[in-house]
């Protein structure tokens, strides 16, 4: 498959994305693959979560979300292929 343009993965945030995508995960890894290919020049949206609503972490190794209700206060995290682990102490996201 293709990586989309940036513009058409920003575009695809929100309620968009189900009906673009089969699930909020088919984007996520569209962005993750998008993002290990290119340069930033400014900034990029995270997928944005809940802790209950993350997808599973083994499907996303090296993904970046947003964790809006972390423990703590909201926090970006990756996937590690286990655990979500937040990008500031690498503590598993709870």
């Amino acid at each position: 498959m293709a990586v989309p343009s940036p513009r058409s993965l920003v575009a695809l945030r929100g309620p968009t994305v189900q009906s673009e995508y089969e699930n909020t995960g088919e984007w996520l890894r569209q962005i993750s693959e998008y993002l290990q290919t290119m340069h930033l020049e400014s900034a990029v949206p995270l997928p944005k979560y809940t802790v209950a609503t993350l997808p599973p972490a083994s499907e996303f190794e090296g993904a970046v979300v947003y964790a809006s209700d972390e423990t703590g206060g909201a926090v970006p995290a990756f996937s590690d292929g286990t655990n979500w682990r937040r990008v500031t102490d690498r503590a598993v996201v709870s």
